[in-house]
């Protein structure tokens, strides 16, 4: 801190000083004679003009003149008391701070004005009217610098690592500014890039001080990187003729407060483009816009409230993952959403689908605590791994009819999750769909899914009601595993296969199979109950009882007096007697107002019960 501190004051000094001074006019009519023309003095103007013709000679005595310095020169050099010999630099340093060159005409000839200290390359002037790289790199005293009217091009590193230019001005010629072109300048306040320019290269006004910038109608793309890292930079006036801002355009510009792109005619932001624009509040869109890439807003948590515009075709991985957004409407047009495109939004409270996404994909909303309900609309068939994961808002689900997949681990982890209903359309249930929601009670599937795959309710240790449906056919690994508060299950008539350690971690008191045959074991040797036979009663049909004392997968529970029977017989079979159902329970003891499918606990008017098949 005291470092820029100084610094600061240094570049108020500096430029009050120089504002006072006289400019020194120099018409330079033989090129390559700029030095000897101004003699001892060199080393003392602060302030100058010069008209007339410049080569290379000439260029090499304005880089001494604006206080240039080698490649081994620490950055806060003035500040350490050391001098510029120390580091092999025997030239005094000159003292020019306003460079005017606005009127000055480029020639090729004389002697190379830099050479690289580290590859050798050496850099001139070729060709009339034309500038070559490095002519104001690493100028240590440039405060203010007006480039020649003549140009066209600004070359690679052409104003580059000045660390008190404060003013820049470019001449109207210029149509192209390569890449690092004006980079590396942390006291470069505004600039204006005048009318006319077409294509900035990538990085071409990287890590400056900018406060302000001014965009041409002209400009038509942003290249990768072009403004990044301009910390300083809260305020942008794009022109209306830009169609697209590339990779990672204004990543970083931590100062950034808002983006107003309505005038525009943007179709795509790339990816990155306004990544880590900490300060961003707002963002208005073209109508124009057709995609926003991957991570283009990522980690902008100050930005709260977007609206999208209809014609919106597409949103990236990532494209808002770790904003502030409190809210959301998709429009009608958006077709596709890229994985984690809303992840580890904290403050999401609400989202509103749009009819043309038909996936939610991968981790979509990760992360989002704020989300309190699931909405989809009818048009949404699959839900991708982990998209609703971590969640800690949600309280129930209840998913629409034309959900057909829920994909592994896509509600895992959702610590307030209480209820959840699972359509009958619904054919596949990922593994790991609901692991670890800890408060989960309530679980009912459809009939349309044959498969409990691995690890679905792993550590769901709150919850003591699962409702299964006929149709269900195979029951896999760890299913149920650590579900300490459910009791009971009943498994439906269809159930054929159940997976080594189906029943690991978890001990009920009892298990219903409704089926007259017995399901068997994945493979051969497959132990589903393994642990349970002296600590479970199973209850199979009484009609079926020998098929599962034969079986491999039962028959230890009836050697340990645990495998029993109970009575199939409908409460449709009950006549001519004045005993008659009461009240209605399920296996969990829960009152019901009829009777459901499956297992029934009856209480009958003499207060006897009975356990009863519907």
């Amino acid at each position: 801190m005291k470092k820029v501190l100084l610094a600061v004051c240094a570049l108020l000094m500096a430029t009050l000083a120089v504002a006072q001074n006289e400019t020194v006019v120099i018409n330079n009519t033989t090129p390559g004679k700029l030095a000897q023309t101004l003699g001892a003095e060199m080393y003392t103007i602060t302030n100058l003009k010069v008209t007339g013709s410049i080569n290379s000679d000439d260029v090499a005595t304005l880089r001494t003149m604006a206080g240039f310095m080698p490649e081994n020169v620490p950055s806060d050099w003035s500040e350490s008391g050391e001098v510029i010999s120390d580091y092999g630099h025997d030239t005094p340093l000159g003292n020019c701070a306003v460079l005017d060159l606005s009127e000055a005409h480029l020639v090729k000839g004389g002697k190379a004005y830099y050479t690289h200290e580290y590859l050798g390359d050496t850099y001139s002037i070729e060709s009339d009217g034309k500038a070559n790289k490095y002519m104001f790199d690493r100028c240590y005293k440039l405060v203010s610098l007006i480039l020649p009217n003549e140009l066209k091009r600004l070359p690679r590193q052409f104003v580059s690592r000045c660390p008190l230019l404060v003013n820049l001005q470019i001449g109207n010629n210029v149509s192209t500014i390569d890449d690092y072109a004006i980079h590396d300048n942390p006291y470069l306040l505004s600039l204006t890039i005048p009318e006319g320019v077409t294509t900035m290269g990538r990085d071409a006004c990287t890590s400056n001080g900018i406060e302000e910038l001014t965009l041409p109608n002209s400009l038509n793309t942003i290249n990768y990187f072009t403004f990044a890292y301009n910390k300083n930079l809260k305020t942008i006036h794009f022109g209306t003729g830009l169609k697209e801002i590339a990779y990672g355009a204004f990543k970083g510009c931590s100062a950034l407060e808002n983006i107003d792109l309505s005038t525009c005619n943007i179709e795509n932001i790339q990816s990155y483009a306004f990544c880590d624009c900490t300060s961003l509040t707002s963002v208005k869109f073209p109508s124009s816009l057709r995609q926003i890439y991957g991570n283009a807003f990522t980690k902008t948590p100050a930005l709260q409230a977007v609206t999208f515009n209809d014609g919106l075709d597409g949103i990236g991985s990532s494209a808002f993952s770790e904003s502030g957004l409190t809210t959301a409407t998709l429009p009608n047009s958006l077709t596709y959403l890229g994985d984690f495109a809303f992840s580890s939004c904290k403050d999401l409270a609400s989202i509103s689908i749009g009819t043309g996404i038909t996936e939610i994909p991968y981790n979509c909303f990760t992360g989002c605590n704020a989300l309190t309900s699931v909405d989809l609309p009818e048009n949404v068939t699959s839900i991708g791994g982990g998209a609703y994961s971590y969640c800690n808002g949600l309280v129930s689900i209840t998913l629409p009819s034309s959900i057909q997949e829920v994909g592994a681990k896509a509600f895992a982890s959702c610590s307030n999750l209480e209820e959840v209903v699972i359509p009958d359309n619904v054919t596949t249930l990922g593994e790991k769909a609901f692991q670890y929601d800890k408060k989960l009670k309530h679980v009912q599937i459809g009939k349309g899914v044959a498969t409990l795959e691995k690890d679905l309710f792993n550590s769901c240790e709150s919850l003591s009601s699962v409702e299964l449906s006929e149709g269900l056919t195979a029951v896999k690994a760890f299913v149920f595993q650590y579900c300490s508060s459910l009791k009971t299950v009943t498994f439906p008539s269809t159930l054929t296969t159940l997976s080594n350690s189906t029943c690991f971690g978890w001990t009920p008191d009892s298990l219903y199979f409704l089926g007259t045959q017995p399901a068997t074991g994945e493979r051969t040797k497959d132990e589903p109950f393994y642990g349970l036979y002296t600590k479970t009663k199973v209850y199979v049909p009484e009609s079926a009882l020998d098929a599962y004392k034969q079986s491999t997968v039962f028959k230890k529970f009836f050697d340990e007096d645990n495998l029993l029977t109970f009575e199939t017989t409908g409460i449709s079979t009950v006549k001519d007697t004045p005993i008659v159902p009461v009240m209605w329970f399920d296996l969990t003891g829960r009152q019901l107002s009829a009777p459901q499918k499956g297992i029934n606990i009856v209480k009958m008017s003499d207060g006897s019960t009975r356990k009863i098949m519907k």
